[in-house]
């Protein structure tokens, strides 16, 4: 080296030792992040400033750049983009607090039993659980309200089907609603037998309980343990899927009000007066919480035999199911959706029902293929329809857990060879590119974990089966965590404010004790969050 040079490389030194550092709030350190980039590149430190990512990198060159105010020793833990439930019900969950939980009844009569015991330790005046399944039962059979009319003859009782599309009710709810064993309703079922009302309403037939009706008083409580449940288990965004008028206005004073921190999409429903109302309003955003879009239903559910199918059931083979609407009508309010300027995300699960939403999708966006409509579930899509989502840009959106839940009677309904249609996840993210992933809580428990365990293992919760689920579907890793990030937060819309870690993103983020990457499948169920953060502050934290 000449001298002259040797002096210029001096003196770029003493500049470069001497420029002031930049002042932050923050540096994260001794940690692995997970940026979920586009090159899906890892960092040991990170800086954030005003609730805003600020850069990430080596810790020592993040040091000589940045003077932080404080610092945070994340004790070699492993670092995530915060999760994204792309497919939630927080107000349900909200409301579980006050509910009976149904999910582990082992009969109708455990059922009835729960009822009975929550009832004499609440004393409501209108009881209401959530969470039976008819096909975990023995005889496998729906419910009836005999043994609930006996307990409960003057109070209400009003039982959610697991999957929320069906609902056993008393006879005072019958019959303060005029519903009667010769009550027709298009798109769903008033189950009778011999003549008389079960108490089982399936799909459109519970939307005739107008009483006792719901009631948002005295919500607080429960909206408050729904999020730290949420932030808990690294949850710090999520799309909420269909609520009325008055439960979005709701929902936007929370957040106006600031009693609410996590990030929301918040999605109409398809009733009349919400749907009306939620046009002409043509959405807002109020600080976390966006109202940008549409949730409709095509159908019902498998387990309830209200999907709309191709062929019948195998277990009942007068029956295909049905749509709750007409395809007219649905590619009616779809158009109105698209005029509006909002999004759409429709309930699909049978292929007949997927068919006819990715037609009008396609109808719809021939030519546009950045719309992010949204096809939710996407349970059961036949080979002939998978290429649509490439062809019209529709992401799938869908729940892992629904899988290794409905594995071990899905088969009962479809028989072997259309299981191989159903819960084609892989099938779905190589044709639309990407796929958004969720639980449908509380109809499928709070656990992101279980998402990523679900859909990269394919196992339930014991470990069944031994080789998992249908594997030639199961997500790598990578993909797995995209759609818990990255890409639910671009189903969202939100992509460009969080859902990876990235300057200029919000300082969203997940700390957990496993490199869920790498580490073994027993070591997956068992890693657990350390720390919760939003915009760069702590909302949960062992440590």
């Amino acid at each position: 080296m000449s001298l002259f040079r040797f002096f210029i490389f001096i003196a770029a030194l003493f500049i470069t030792s001497c420029r002031p550092k930049e002042n932050i709030d923050t540096i994260f350190y001794n940690a692995v992040f997970y940026m979920v980039d586009s090159s899906f590149g890892v960092a040991d430190a990170m800086v954030v400033k005003d609730g805003l990512i600020v850069e990430l990198g080596p810790e020592h060159r993040l040091r000589k750049k940045y003077a932080p105010q404080h610092e945070r020793d994340l004790k070699g833990n492993f670092v995530y983009p915060g999760f994204i439930d792309a497919h939630a019900h927080f107000l349900a969950l909200a409301r579980s607090y006050q509910e009976v939980d149904l999910r582990r009844s082992s009969s109708a009569y455990d059922m009835v039993v729960k009822v009975s015991d929550f009832q004499l330790d609440r004393n409501y005046s209108v009881i209401r659980g959530m969470g039976w399944d008819q096909n975990l039962w023995e005889a496998a059979e729906m419910p009836d309200n005999v043994l609930l009319n006996k307990l409960f003859p003057e109070t209400p009782v009003l039982l959610r089907r697991i999957d929320g599309h069906a609902m056993l009710v008393n006879d005072i709810v019958l019959e303060r609603n005029g519903i009667t064993s010769g009550t027709q309703v298009e798109g769903g079922e008033v189950v009778t037998l011999n003549g008389v009302c079960t108490g089982v309403l399936i799909d459109n037939a519970m939307d005739l309980v107008k009483w006792p009706g719901k009631s948002l008083d005295d919500m607080g409580d429960g909206v408050r343990s729904a999020q730290r449940k949420c932030f808990s288990l690294g949850l710090t965004g999520l799309s909420e899927m269909g609520l009325s008028w008055d439960e979005i206005q709701f929902m936007d004073s929370l957040y106006a009000n600031d009693i609410l921190d996590i990030n929301m999409q918040v999605l109409a429903g398809s009733d009349s007066l919400t749907f009306e109302k939620a046009l002409a309003s043509g959405g807002w955003i109020t600080k976390g919480m966006e109202f940008n879009a549409f949730k409709f239903y095509a159908d019902g559910a498998l387990g309830s035999r209200g999907a709309c199918l191709i062929k019948p059931y195998s277990d009942l083979p007068e029956s295909h199911g049905f749509l709750l609407k007409t395809p007219e009508a649905l590619y009616q309010a779809s158009s109105r959706v698209k005029e509006a300027g909002m999004q759409l995300c429709t309930h699909a699960i049978g292929d007949s029902a997927n068919r006819v939403m990715l037609d009008i999708y396609q109808r719809l966006w021939a030519d546009d293929l950045t719309h992010r409509w949204r096809i939710e579930h996407a349970q059961i899509v036949n080979s002939d329809d998978i290429p649509k989502f490439s062809a019209t840009g529709i992401i799938p959106s869908v729940q892992p857990t629904h899988a290794t839940s409905d594995m071990l009677w899905a088969a009962n309904r479809l028989g072997a060879r259309r299981l191989e249609d159903a819960y084609r996840y892989e099938d779905l993210r190589k044709a639309a590119g990407m796929v958004a992933l969720g639980t449908d809580f509380p109809i499928e428990p709070v656990d992101p974990l279980g998402t990523f365990y679900s859909a990269v293992i394919r196992k339930n919760e014991d470990g069944v089966p031994e080789d998992g689920f249908q594997m030639n579907n199961a997500l790598s890793r990578q993909h797995t965590l995209m759609g818990m990030t990255i890409w639910a937060a671009y189903a969202q819309f939100a992509d460009d404010r969080y859902g990876s870690l990235e300057p200029g993103k919000q300082a969203d983020f997940v700390v957990f004790n496993e490199d869920l990457m790498g580490c073994s499948e027993q070591e997956l169920r068992q890693a657990e969050v350390q720390q919760t953060y939003v915009k760069g502050h702590s909302v949960y934290g062992v440590f």
